[in-house]
């Protein structure tokens, strides 16, 4: 009987135009949740989300089944389509 553990996580970082602070404070607490969600609506698991004024990473969580060349371009190409 052969047993399987996998964990794929990818962390993802995304920075702003010539590094400028355009994540002001105020909004980054509702921009990291809308990024998880995101993630959770896509069958992702975002362990942790954050960032600073100018770039903003995700660390997310594969689910066993997902092959990693999908899971690589999906959380990035989610994330950059929301920021579109």
């Amino acid at each position: 009987m052969s047993h399987t553990y996998s964990s794929n996580r990818i962390h993802v970082v995304f920075g702003a135009k010539e590094r400028q602070k355009r994540l002001h404070e105020a909004h980054q607490p509702k921009l990291w949740a809308y990024i998880a969600g995101i993630a959770r609506n896509h069958e992702f698991e975002a362990i942790k989300v954050g960032g600073a004024e100018d770039h903003c990473h995700a660390l997310i969580l594969l689910p066993a089944p997902m092959p990693l060349s999908k899971g690589g371009s999906g959380p990035q190409g989610l994330l950059l389509q929301m920021a579109q």
